[in-house]
């Protein structure tokens, strides 16, 4: 019977099938999130910024998928693939575990700025209708953390205040932060980021001190940040977990579903069209 050993534990085929089909459980693949193509359909006629909203959910969706998909990968211990054997030295393993990981990274990251964007134009925070590309252009390129806080901190409601309190809780968690200014940060911009079993650091070390043996230069001041890879899988999957809370709390926020008058068997009737003071809860004139 195949049997492998991974940081000490001794794994059979079945236990470790089993261990994989655990950590795949956990991270849920929303399916509330994609927006459903006829309601979108129907909203961009109405209130074509809840109806971009709407994209940016089911563009969410397959943004959280392929996040999703590359965490499972890195998951993996160890591979069989075209591009490393079974039996190879452990640290291409490593190596395949670490660029699916980097990804997963980066993808989750992008999350944030996509449901930035449904808020943005769910409620029109940038004024002027869209009357080219050029414009949508222009509007996308504002969205960002400061320019929602400033807004809804100058309006002041209870609703805004709601709302940011949301955007809060999510961008300030332990796991998120940790996740946008140390791990994507570094990959991002400066290309410092390494993991444990793969390090490519000098073999010396140096360091040099003044008479008074005040340290001015430290080598490991400039070298990659070396990071577990099993323990930053476990923090992204709790920051899957966050991130789906919060799409959601946006998405009930909005309620997408309230800009449309309904039957009396629940269909949209298309007809009758709300006032956007009926639905929205918060206002930018």
């Amino acid at each position: 019977m195949l049997r492998f050993v991974y940081r000490g534990k001794e794994y059979g085929w079945e236990e470790w099938h089993e261990e994989k089909k655990k950590f795949v459980d956990k991270l849920e693949l929303p399916d509330d999130l994609l927006i459903d193509w006829g309601l979108r359909d129907a909203s961009i006629a109405h209130d074509r910024g809840y109806s971009i909203a709407m994209d940016k959910y089911r563009e969410l969706y397959y943004l959280i998928a392929s996040a999703r998909n590359a965490l499972i990968n890195s998951f993996d211990k160890f591979y069989e693939s075209n591009i490393i054997q079974w039996g190879s030295d452990y640290k291409a393993h490593i190596w395949m575990r670490s660029e699916y990981l980097k990804n997963s990274i980066i993808w989750y990251n992008s999350c944030e700025d996509y449901i930035y964007q449904a808020i943005w134009f769910a409620f029109e925070m940038g004024g002027g209708k869209i009357s080219s590309r050029e414009d949508y252009e222009k509007q996308l390129k504002k969205v960002c953390y400061k320019s929602i806080k400033s807004k809804l901190e100058e309006q002041g409601t209870t609703e805004s205040k709601e709302l940011l309190s949301y955007i809060n809780d999510y961008r300030f968690d332990e796991n998120v932060k940790y996740m946008r200014e140390t791990l994507a940060n570094n990959l991002k911009h400066r290309g410092n980021l390494n993991f444990m079993g793969i390090e490519d650091n000098r073999m010396l070390g140096f360091k040099i001190q003044d008479e008074n043996k005040n340290m001015i230069f430290e080598l490991s001041w400039i070298e990659p940040l070396i990071i577990d890879i099993d323990e930053t899988i476990g923090k992204m999957s709790q920051v899957h977990e966050e991130l789906i809370n919060f799409a959601r709390k946006i998405k009930d926020f909005i309620n997408f579903d309230k800009m449309f008058e309904l039957d009396e068997e629940g269909n949209i009737v298309l007809g009758l069209i709300k006032d956007k003071r009926e639905y929205k809860k918060i206002i930018f004139d």
